[in-house]
């Protein structure tokens, strides 16, 4: 969607009208890693604005308004600068609207490139986070800080390494003690998010070490390998463990914590895609991450993530939800918003998170009237509501009142 500050660089580049805020700006990437887009842009709006800007001789303005493209216009221009090649002051006229055109469009020579060149650095950078985007145990502190050529994993790594901000005066300088203390700087704040966001164990605590390896080149030269390696220590068991020995979602939750901190603070924002997150995780650590993304990850990002948890679908937010269906070869995958598909395996982990919010919700008094829908709730309401407000006493379950006698 089209945000104001898009407009208002559009509308700088062609004049106003050009594009509305709202309007849809539709994107899409080909097998062969090449971009296709439908700008939402009026061309035609754009070409007029232009027009209005420039001197037209009064006698061809009513040809030049009906002219409803750029390449229109720059043929127009050409014409008319061929036709008045021995008068002075319409060539003029003709010659310097040529010349504003061509400084608008430059090289692009197009609406739509000009356009999209104009969108281009305004569209969203993307962070995606995988399985395999996890936090290695061990890593070269120099090789991931200096080489850019990281896969997914190292990249982490360096996010975590990054996060006190201050990396290239800690961690690689050649002192001992600066590299220590500031990896420990950056294990307090993990650890602070951990405490916070990891309830099954608050007592852990992230302890990051350095390790010294000298190593003799081929050149007779030695040289020192700076490693980082994570552990973590367990207050509840008090002992501590390498990082990659402890549970599978420990590790995919501490990662994300771990790569997302080089991104929290990203201008412009960037979107976060999820590939099945926390998919290792307890009911109860999901729902932990969904606190997480809520407090800290839309505050200032916008998060898609595809689940089939039930666990990871908010009942009381389920206008966010997407469903993915897969309706054959003819027409492939379609997501919407329809919650009355007929495909039951595409239903079931919406249906899951239904059912278990109405489990939680349901019993929680020593006695419970189950009805078939709610319609028989709305008739025991009304009957319960009426005699109340006629002073019979009344038994309160699952937030209804209902007569004492009719439970009797």
């Amino acid at each position: 969607m089209r945000e104001p500050a898009d407009v208002k660089h559009l509308d700088e580049k062609f004049g106003p009208g050009v594009v509305k805020a709202g309007a849809i700006l539709r994107l899409w990437k080909s097998y062969d890693n090449k971009y296709g887009w439908n700008s939402g842009c009026d061309e035609k709006q754009a070409a007029k604005s232009f027009v209005g800007n420039q001197d037209i001789p009064a006698a061809d303005a009513a040809a030049y308004a009906a002219i409803q493209s750029f390449e229109g216009l720059e043929a127009k221009l050409a014409e008319d600068v061929a036709k008045h090649a021995e008068a002075a002051e319409p060539l003029k006229l003709f010659t310097t609207a040529q010349a504003a055109l061509k400084t608008l469009l430059g090289e692009n020579n197009m609406f739509n490139n000009v356009a999209w060149a104009v969108a281009k650095v305004r569209l969203p950078e993307f962070f995606y986070f995988a399985d395999y985007s996890k936090l290695p145990y061990s890593v070269e502190i120099q090789r991931v800080l200096k080489e850019k050529d990281l896969d997914d994993s190292e990249a982490t790594a360096r996010a975590l390494l990054k996060l006190g901000g201050t990396e290239n005066d800690y961690m690689l300088n050649p002192d001992y003690e600066r590299r220590k203390r500031e990896l420990e700087n950056v294990a307090n704040v993990l650890t602070d998010d951990v405490s916070k966001y990891w309830s099954q164990n608050p007592e852990l605590r992230v302890q990051p070490d350095i390790t010294q390896i000298t190593e003799q080149r081929k050149d007779g030269q030695h040289s020192v390998l700076d490693e980082m390696k994570v552990r973590i220590w367990d207050n509840r068991h008090s002992l501590s463990l390498p990082f990659n020995q402890h549970s599978a979602g420990f590790q995919w939750f501490f990662s994300f914590l771990a790569a997302f901190s080089e991104h929290e603070h990203r201008d412009p924002p960037v979107v976060i895609l999820l590939d099945e997150p926390a998919v290792g995780l307890h009911a109860k650590a999901q729902a932990d991450f969904l606190r997480f993304i809520d407090e800290r990850l839309t505050k200032r990002c916008q998060v898609i993530y595809t689940t089939h948890s039930p666990f990871m679908v908010q009942p009381g937010k389920l206008e966010r939800v997407r469903l993915v269906e897969d309706l054959g070869k003819e027409q492939g995958a379609v997501m919407s918003s329809d919650v009355l598909t007929r495909d039951r395996d595409t239903l079931f982990p919406l249906q899951g998170a239904l059912g278990y919010d109405l489990v939680q919700h349901l019993f929680v008094a020593e006695n419970n009237v189950v009805v078939e829908g709610t319609s028989d709730y709305a008739y025991l309401k009304i009957v319960s509501d009426f005699l109340a407000s006629k002073g019979r006493p009344t038994s309160t379950r699952s937030g209804v009142s209902f007569p004492l006698a009719a439970l009797t």
